[in-house]
């Protein structure tokens, strides 16, 4: 492998996989929300079918959280634990950003609002005008994700409805750094957790009151999901020593039948479980290593071929989470300037 390749060995590499992933679970959350047209249901019946699975890519974003935040745990208690700092660097990424796309979306809802100040979808603004300095102290560190009042989509409605994802994200930030604090038992308080929770994913009695109280419990699992795909790289269980030269061609398939399933269970009336949907994206991840062990024994045109591949689907999901952030204002506001 040469010098500043993108493609990088072993567990602590980088793994170009995961902004794919995250552009691929940004992307269906928007069309998700987006209102598609009579004509296009009507015209591709079977897209517009796996469109309304949408709400699925937040089971991607979290196992890919998963992932990436024991990666980065891992790496930081190499050197020692740090759950402080490995706290502080997590906040760091995403608080700005969310502070930001509140200034974003009010900015859009004011300047749209002359467009069509009867739209409903603009009742929120007058609420955000009334609140007061415990209100806005809620919003901005995501304690309102734990105001009972509201179901738990709706607590930061009056802005964004998907800020409550980013409150369980934090939460997932917070378990960790816990962990890290026991590092010798960093993966039994991961898994533990993940055991005592599966109920909470997978029942619906216990599902519904869990994420209510606004806590992360009933979401743990699907996070879980990647913490286990990063323990067996980390510990040697790769595609490539359990399947030897098949691993590439059985993970090419994997992937391929993947959005095929989804189009067919969607199309077929059949529950899609949000944890299924949490593993299999981390199956993806684990898998995906073994194409970057591939091509790191490239070279020639072929290496090119590859490295120009990963490039340009890493792009997809730079954007990602901004998209995710501002995507339901930003797609309403442009209904109705172009419209």
């Amino acid at each position: 492998m040469r010098a500043g390749s993108s493609i990088s060995r072993g567990p602590f590499g980088r793994h170009e996989i995961l902004e794919p992933l995250r552009g691929i679970a940004s992307m269906w959350v928007c069309v998700f929300h987006y209102p598609l047209s009579a004509e296009f249901q009507g015209k591709l019946p079977y897209v517009f079918s796996a469109f309304k699975k949408g709400y699925l890519g937040v089971a991607m974003f979290f196992a890919i959280s998963g992932f990436c935040l024991t990666l980065a745990a891992r790496r930081n208690m190499a050197a020692g634990p740090r759950p402080l700092s490995f706290l502080r660097r997590r906040a760091w990424r995403i608080y700005p950003p969310f502070w930001a796309s509140i200034v974003v979306i009010l900015a859009l809802r004011g300047v749209t609002l002359a467009c069509a100040p009867a739209d409903p979808f603009w009742s929120g603004l007058d609420r955000v005008a009334a609140y007061g300095p415990s209100a806005w102290f809620e919003t901005l560190t995501m304690l309102r994700q734990f105001r009972p009042e509201n179901v738990w989509f709706g607590r930061f409605g009056d802005i964004n409805g998907a800020y409550w994802s980013l409150a369980i994200e934090l939460q997932f930030y917070c378990i960790v750094a816990a962990a890290m604090a026991l590092p010798r038992f960093f993966y039994w308080v991961l898994g533990g957790l993940a055991v005592v929770t599966v109920p909470y994913a997978l029942i619906p009695s216990l599902f519904y009151p869990s994420v209510q109280s606004g806590v992360c419990l009933a979401y743990w699992p699907w996070f879980a999901c990647g913490v286990v795909a990063f323990w067996l790289l980390e510990h040697g269980y790769t595609p490539t020593r359990l399947f030897g030269r098949r691993a590439v061609s059985l993970g090419v398939a994997y992937t391929a039948f993947l959005p095929a399933w989804i189009i067919a269970a969607a199309n077929g009336g059949a529950a899609i479980w949000d944890f299924t949907i949490a593993a299999a994206t981390a199956t993806m991840i684990w898998f995906a290593s073994c194409w970057q062990e591939a091509a790191a024994t490239e070279s020639g045109g072929w290496r090119k071929v590859v490295d120009w591949g990963w490039k340009s689907l890493a792009a997809c999901g730079m954007f990602s989470y901004s998209l995710y952030l501002i995507h339901n204002e930003t797609s309403h506001t442009l209904r109705h300037l172009i419209l």
